[in-house]
């Protein structure tokens, strides 16, 4: 029965590392930036079958052909076997990799905040667009203010009939317009303050997190 257990776990392991391997070959080719026809005729295949075949997690490839790919893109067998995470061979364009990689997610992150802060800013406006029909229903009644002023007055010698309404209106329409402005105004300048506050978090991380991968990577005197 032990045996038997023994048997099991090893096989299981076993397939464990052959989906290993599979996915480590495929990510090697592709930064390597190669097909696999490409890759597989460079170590001695005729078609890309078997190349297929291991990156697929189904069946490991010889010794002699692990080298070679390994060789073929720049990388070493402990990557391709999960005992390194990193498939670079030089530190230096290791520590670039993971910087260009924090830099990426980084820049991720400041997209969502900027996404965020235009959510933020659009639903603050977006009560302006009934303020702004209020607006130009207000207009228009001063438009008809103004009709009825000039119907009333043809001459112009008796200025005031409906003069009133048309200072009513007037006033009317003004007052929107100033809230209108100063609710977008004092949107605009928060969006423009959330911005230049993240930018400068933003570069200080990046610089912290180079200058650590940098040390990280040093080669020794």
């Amino acid at each position: 029965m032990q045996n038997k257990a023994r048997r099991l776990a090893s096989e299981q392991q076993m397939r464990e590392l052959t989906k290993l391997v599979g996915e480590r070959l495929v990510a090697a080719r592709e930064i390597a930036g190669m097909q696999q026809i490409e890759a597989a005729t460079a170590v001695g295949y005729k078609t890309a079958v078997q190349l297929c075949i291991a990156e697929s997690g189904s069946r490991l490839l010889g010794a002699d052909k692990m080298v070679k790919l390994a060789r073929l893109y720049g990388t070493t067998l402990d990557y391709l076997f999960g005992l390194a995470e990193d498939s670079d061979k030089d530190p230096a364009a290791s520590a670039q990799r993971q910087i260009a990689s924090y830099v990426t997610s980084q820049l991720g992150e400041l997209a969502k905040a900027m996404v965020s802060t235009n959510v933020a800013a659009v639903r603050t406006m977006g009560v302006d667009i009934a303020e702004t029909m209020r607006l130009s229903a207000a207009t228009l009644e001063l438009d008809r203010a103004i009709a009825t002023m000039r119907r009333l007055n043809p001459d112009l010698d008796d200025q005031a009939k409906g003069l009133a309404t048309v200072i009513l209106k007037s006033e009317a329409a003004s007052e929107l317009a100033r809230v209108i402005v100063a609710r977008r105004d004092r949107a605009h300048r928060a969006l423009a303050h959330r911005t230049s506050r993240a930018a400068p978090d933003l570069l200080s991380g990046l610089t912290a997190a180079a200058a650590s991968l940098l040390v990280t990577h040093k080669e020794p005197q």
